[in-house]
């Protein structure tokens, strides 16, 4: 399928409706030169995109926009193009329902290394429930504290 050139408006719309994040420089601020853009990946890397003021409807040569597509974005033309028209994200390798119900690796961690929860017991409960789990035995670790105290 033929598909028409990317322009600069695209590209920073396919980083807003992939929810990518707006870096900022060492100092606080956003950059005046570029809006830079990064996104995690499941995996542990993490995505790194540029966009040059302005940001316009100005096309993208093919040679620098399949280098932004491979080696920016990790993306077909088609997977970039189904994102900017019709809000369908690329596949990362996770459902992106799952991310957002999924319990927190600090979370999970606290549960199965310091109170010893199995966890294939973790992996059953929601997110909401391991947080509760988690605050219960901490509450039970600090009431038994302060009870060993009085003694």
């Amino acid at each position: 399928m033929k598909y028409p050139p990317a322009t600069r408006v695209d590209h920073e719309k396919f980083c807003l409706t992939e929810q990518w994040t707006r870096r900022k420089t060492s100092t606080g601020k956003t950059g005046t030169q570029h809006h830079n853009y990064e996104l995690g990946l499941p995996d542990g890397r993490v995505l790194l995109t540029r966009i040059s003021h302005p940001i316009n409807r100005e096309d993208y040569g093919v040679a620098l926009w399949n280098h932004i597509l491979r080696g920016q974005l990790e993306v077909t033309n088609e997977d970039f193009w189904n994102c900017v028209k019709s809000k369908i994200l690329p596949d990362r390798g996770f459902a992106q329902k799952d991310v957002a119900n999924a319990i927190p690796s600090d979370v999970v961690n606290i549960l199965v290394n310091k109170f010893h929860v199995a966890e294939q017991e973790v992996r059953r409960i929601t997110a909401i429930e391991a947080v509760t789990l988690m605050s219960n035995l901490f509450a039970e670790e600090i009431s038994k504290r302060t009870d060993n105290s009085g003694q």
